[in-house]
Order: C-alpha cells, then structure tokens, then sequence
C-alpha cells in the first residue's frame, strides 16, 4: 500500500496524498472501462509505468476525494509525483532483506558446498 503524492496536480491544482490499499471493485470496474485492464493487467500496467494505468489510477483517487477529473484530462508532472512505500511496508522489505542476506551468508558458509 503506497503513499503516492503529487505536490501540483495539473489537473485540480491541489497537492494530494493518499495511501492505496488497492481498488475496491466498482474502481476496478472504472479502470475496466477505461483503459479495458482487468485487475492482473493493470497491476502489472502500473508496476511497468504504463500511462494510462496511471491516469486511471489518478481518476479513481480523485473520485475518492470527491473531485470529478476527465480521464483524457487528467495530468500530472512527474518531477511532483511520487510513490514511496509505508513505514510498514518498508520494515517488511528490511526484515526480508536480512532473510535473504542471512540465507545467502548460511550458503556461502555451508562446508557442504
């Protein structure tokens, strides 16, 4: 669940910020009709950077403000964008990295191999 900012919205002019746990299902059914991206596509869509999993994403956001934005209008600069993660998630990405370092010191150790 990241936190995405925008400093400037081009399209509203108001800085936001909004934590997104994921779509609920009529936002998916907004991102459907769209961009036609069912759930799995649009998540790989976003992660990839796809313009207009983005801009999808940016209207449902706003929907959830209570701001009406038009898909086509829909703008932002992308040096006032940012997606960063929680500070749950991030102890969860360090707690992993110290697995997976730990695991790859055991196996660089192992006598066996």
């Amino acid at each position: 669940m990241p936190i995405i900012r925008v400093k400037n919205c081009l399209t509203c002019h108001i800085p936001h910020e909004w934590i997104f746990e994921g779509p609920t299902l009529k936002e998916l059914r907004t991102i459907k009709a769209l961009t036609g991206m069912g759930a799995k596509s649009f998540a790989a869509a976003g992660d990839e950077g796809d313009p207009d999993a983005t801009a999808a994403l940016l209207v449902v956001l706003h929907k959830r403000d209570k701001i009406n934005v038009s898909y086509e209008d829909v703008d932002i600069d992308f040096t006032d964008f940012a997606m960063e993660a929680t500070e749950e998630e991030k102890r969860g990405i360090e707690e992993l990295e110290k697995r997976m370092q730990a695991a790859n010191d055991a196996a660089v150790n192992d006598p066996k191999t």
